[in-house]
């Protein structure tokens, strides 16, 4: 696990110190750095990001309680494997929070968050067009924060963003590349047409393509025992 060394993390506060590992941490579980399974050790992570042992032992056990990590028979933590009940329960909540994203943004975008969008998708296109998975994978990102913001909700940012960091290390990049872009295309059409309906359902299949994205990579790490 690579972490960044932070110059000033010696004057941090203690719970500032301890929020910045768990964010450093819990980014790449969210981003595939750290995968479902793999083992976290306190004094590994703490000689890697130059700190005491006492704020990764706490991040870790706020992480614990966030459903990010579990912890291990062998002593430690390892990153929680989602299983097929529990994606479908996560997207469920995320699809209806994304159709509310949606409403509340086709409601409220002015131009410059219109243009803004306009913009992501552009570059998300750019992105397709080269190969670039990593950009792919953070303009599809950034469309849904954009969203997010130009809805002007608080309460569903908070609620959405836990549900994106558990669930993103499954469809950070869409095996159909085209298929995101095409969607989040008519997405961005239906809040131009101020038409909230067309943008909630844009947003849900949107939502039930991740959906089964992260079902297919779960399946593909369990396959069914031929004998039930």
């Amino acid at each position: 696990m690579s972490m960044h060394h932070s110059e000033n993390c010696a004057a941090k506060l203690p719970n500032a110190l301890r929020d910045w590992v768990r964010r450093e941490i819990r980014t790449r579980i969210s981003d595939g750095s750290l995968h479902p399974g793999q083992r976290l050790l306190e004094r590994e992570i703490a000689d890697r990001m130059n700190v005491s042992r006492v704020p990764v032992r706490e991040a870790l056990r706020l992480l614990e309680a966030e459903g990010y990590l579990v912890a291990a028979p062998t002593g430690g933590v390892v990153v929680r494997e989602l299983d097929a009940d529990e994606i479908n329960e996560m997207f469920d909540v995320r699809g209806a929070l994304e159709a509310l994203a949606a409403r509340l943004a086709t409601r409220y975008a002015d131009e410059a968050a219109t243009t803004a969008l306009h913009e992501v998708v552009r570059a998300n296109r750019s992105a397709i067009d080269n190969g670039d998975t990593q950009a792919i994978g953070r303009t599809n990102h950034e469309f849904h924060a954009l969203l997010r913001r130009t809805a002007a909700n608080r309460f569903v940012t908070e609620r959405v963003e836990p549900l994106i960091g558990r669930l993103s290390w499954a469809y950070r990049t869409s095996p159909d590349p085209e298929h995101v872009w095409r969607g989040h295309l008519a997405l961005l059409h239906a809040i131009v047409a101020g038409d909230e309906e067309m943008a909630a359902q844009a947003a849900h299949l949107d939502n039930e393509h991740n959906r089964e994205i992260a079902l297919d990579l779960i399946r593909a790490r369990h396959p069914r025992s031929p004998f039930g």
